[in-house]
């Protein structure tokens, strides 16, 4: 197979055409020689993210409305992305997921209780 111009010029590394898309320079971000020190960057910013992020004991964790509590769970569903892939973090997103829908849930019946007691109230003056 042959690179066309819209496909990088280098090799990968079984001495094959590179099929990924090409830059300016005719290289894809990851053989482009322009492009080493963004590589480097972003490796190293890569693994410091995968460092845990815990809270200091000064910045507890507010969980005091359902709003609050879908924050906390979409912060976590995002960590739980960022993580390599794995049946732990499958596992993991999916209890995030449905802990998210049954807050949603319990979010919306409170809107609904909070209008039929307004309802009430008004029906009663």
């Amino acid at each position: 197979m042959t690179a066309t111009a819209s496909t990088c010029q280098a090799l990968n590394r079984h001495n094959e055409p590179c099929n990924a898309a090409a830059g300016k320079d005719g290289f894809c971000y990851f053989h482009s020689p322009a492009r080493a020190v963004d590589r480097l960057k972003s490796t190293s910013a890569g693994g410091k993210a995968r460092h845990n992020r815990t809270l200091a004991p000064s910045e507890p964790v507010k969980a005091k409305t359902t709003a609050d509590v879908l924050t906390i769970l979409e912060q976590a569903i995002g960590d739980a992305l960022a993580l390599e892939n794995s049946l732990a973090r499958a596992r993991t997103i999916g209890y995030l997921a449905l802990a998210t829908l049954k807050t949603i849930e319990v979010n919306e019946f409170d809107a609904r209780l909070a209008a039929l007691e307004i309802a009430l109230k008004a029906r009663d003056e």
